[in-house]
């Protein structure tokens, strides 16, 4: 087999593969059909109930990751604030105890998604043209590259399924320790 390692079976996907799909050029260039705004107009009356869902699967997502306080990094959330938690995203970090690619890899072998968005903008091909290069941001950069990710937290996920990706994650949080 192409992908075999002698030994030790199929290598791991790349991260590229896993973590940065190609992006879709309607969500990039801010187009949208009608057809796709009246369906967002219409999703507006279940946005309540959407947060609410998402918030609880952030609370449990944070009760697992809780667990590593010395490794791993919550967003803040200020008194008074109710994020909607479009995205629940969280920070390695303390890499030499905890390898993020190892989590991310052990996690894509376990099936649970691991998208990480927001790129460095000065970084994508529109700013590249300009001029821009890596090491202007290196803030940004180690973040994105090094601690950043970001896990599943869909209104539409049953319980079942939050139960088996807070499991998921925990086995994946104890091998991925260094």
């Amino acid at each position: 087999m192409e992908n075999e390692r002698p030994g030790r079976g199929p290598a791991p996907r790349p991260l590229h593969a896993i973590c940065w799909p190609e992006p879709d050029t309607a969500a990039r260039d801010g187009v949208s059909s009608e057809p796709a705004a009246a369906v967002g107009v219409a999703q507006l009356r279940s946005l309540p109930a959407f947060v609410a869902a998402r918030q609880a699967i952030a609370g449990r997502l944070r009760e697992v990751l809780s667990g590593y306080p010395d490794l791993v990094g919550l967003p803040a959330v200020p008194d008074g604030v109710e994020p909607s938690h479009h995205l629940f995203t969280f920070f390695v970090r303390e890499p030499e105890r905890l390898s993020r690619d190892r989590l991310i890899h052990e996690l894509d072998d376990r099936g649970v998604q691991v998208p990480i968005r927001y790129f460095p903008l000065h970084l994508t091909p529109e700013w590249r043209s300009r001029g821009h290069r890596y090491g202007e941001c290196p803030t940004a950069e180690r973040l994105w590259f090094e601690e950043q990710m970001t896990l599943p937290c869909h209104p539409g996920l049953t319980d079942k399924q939050v139960d088996l990706l807070c499991e998921l994650l925990a086995d994946s949080l104890r091998a991925s320790l260094c």
